[in-house]
């Protein structure tokens, strides 16, 4: 009401509103009214920065984003020796672009190796002006509180499978355990309980490659660095395959990236673009 009111006469709109609780027919009215409308304009870009709503509906479920970094030769890190700095096998450039993925998440957790061996920062400190200011919550997954070091002491998600003692600064967030290891689906579920809408996990490989098996990422960012290590830290099965649908491929600085969904982004952007409901099968 308050566009036709306004009396513009043209009126551009990025995507159709895909919340099944709202009540509609807004663009029809104005349609009616006489103004000029065009749907479709910068919709593939809008789509992609709200897609953990729309691939939520409308955050029913907590968006797991996936990110993995990995060599040509199928390493992901050189070792589980403790680092006094932090190695990076991916371009600055791409570390640009993770530190700006991270601040559009709520939380970004990794393995409790992850936490030993490389004490991660997790935060978006050189993300620049173009992404949220704030940082998402660190956290880690310790099944049994047997993390041999303090983290940091300010607050952080530790996602564990028993009421134990936890160290300074964790909110202990208790899930269900499968075969002495948190379970997936139980932590993604406790996750949204407690506030977290969009969490990234950043690994270690145990850990991707529970989230891939289990069926729980909702986006997959695979990352490959165009060099080789020779040894080191791979996959536990091999690089895993999946069946999501592959959404964009692209170069940031030297390294490739991978975009896979779970749900087809192309398809979804045919649908917000045409009229058509989204669908969630």
């Amino acid at each position: 009401e308050r566009v036709i009111e306004s009396g513009v006469s043209r009126c551009v709109i990025a995507m159709l509103d895909t919340n099944s609780t709202v009540a509609g027919g807004g663009l029809s009215a104005i349609k009616n009214a006489g103004v000029n409308t065009e749907v479709g304009v910068c919709a593939e870009e809008v789509l992609d920065q709200m897609w953990p709503f729309i691939a939520t509906d409308c955050f029913q479920n907590c968006f797991v984003l996936l990110k993995t970094c990995e060599t040509t030769d199928g390493f992901l890190s050189p070792g589980l020796t403790k680092r006094e700095k932090a190695f990076f096998i991916t371009c600055a450039e791409t570390n640009l672009e993770v530190h700006r993925l991270r601040r559009w998440c709520d939380a970004v957790i990794v393995g409790k190796t992850t936490v030993e061996v490389d004490v991660p920062k997790l935060d978006g400190r050189n993300a620049g002006t173009d992404c949220p200011t704030e940082d998402p919550l660190p956290g880690y997954v310790d099944t049994n509180l047997t993390l041999s070091r303090q983290w940091r002491e300010d607050e952080h998600l530790l996602f564990c499978g028993s009421d134990g003692e936890v160290p300074n600064g964790a909110r202990a967030i208790v899930c269900d355990v499968v075969d002495n290891q948190v379970e997936t689906s139980s932590l993604v579920k406790k996750a949204l309980e407690n506030k977290i809408n969009v969490m990234m996990v950043e690994g270690g490989p145990h850990l991707a490659e529970s989230f891939l098996k289990a069926g729980m990422v909702d986006r997959w960012i695979k990352i490959t660095a165009p060099v080789e290590l020779g040894k080191g830290v791979s996959w536990p099965n091999g690089t895993p395959t999946t069946q999501m649908k592959l959404t964009s491929k692209f170069t940031v600085g030297r390294d490739s990236w991978e975009i896979f969904d779970k749900i087809s982004f192309s398809e979804t952007l045919e649908k917000v673009t045409k009229g058509v409901p989204c669908s969630q099968d």
